[in-house]
């Protein structure tokens, strides 16, 4: 029932699935890691009273229900990535078709370089505000006097 061939291209997606599972606890943990962030704003934005500081916290929130809604996207990619991996090795495992399987392991690389991607795009939308924070900092201290 099992030849060489259809052992050895099994394993290609069980090594996929497995790294995609390790993709999608991250970009979970991620994910996690901004609703925290976006609760503990919210708490802060009803607390305060300051303009400044309120135009600040409601632009913090837009940013991170940007980075939320990317990460939402990577992670929902990435399942369906696994999801159609298992079914190109369940496909070549049950000896339907190779080509089925094949077109369906490809749209899953697709899948998952997206994830990826997608990741990638959270984490620049992350570093704006901080990059421009650090240059509001330097500039600061370049121009106080020592």
């Amino acid at each position: 029932m099992f030849d060489q061939t259809s052992i050895a291209s099994s394993v290609v997606p069980i090594t996929l699935i497995g790294t995609g599972s390790i993709f999608a606890l991250s970009f979970y943990n991620r994910l996690l890691g901004i609703i925290d962030r976006l609760r503990t704003l919210d708490s802060e934005l009803l607390a305060s009273t300051n303009g400044d500081m309120i135009r600040s916290k409601h632009s913090q929130i837009l940013m991170l229900n940007k980075n939320a809604f990317v990460m939402k996207f990577s992670l929902l990619s990435i399942l369906i990535a696994a999801m159609l991996t298992l079914t190109s090795g369940l496909i070549i495992v049950l000896d339907v078709d190779v080509a089925i399987a094949s077109i369906l392991y490809t749209v899953s690389l697709c899948f998952m370089i997206t994830s990826i991607a997608l990741a990638a795009a959270d984490i620049s939308i992350a570093l704006l505000p901080v990059m421009k924070d650090e240059k509001n900092t330097l500039s600061r201290i370049a121009l106080a006097p020592i």
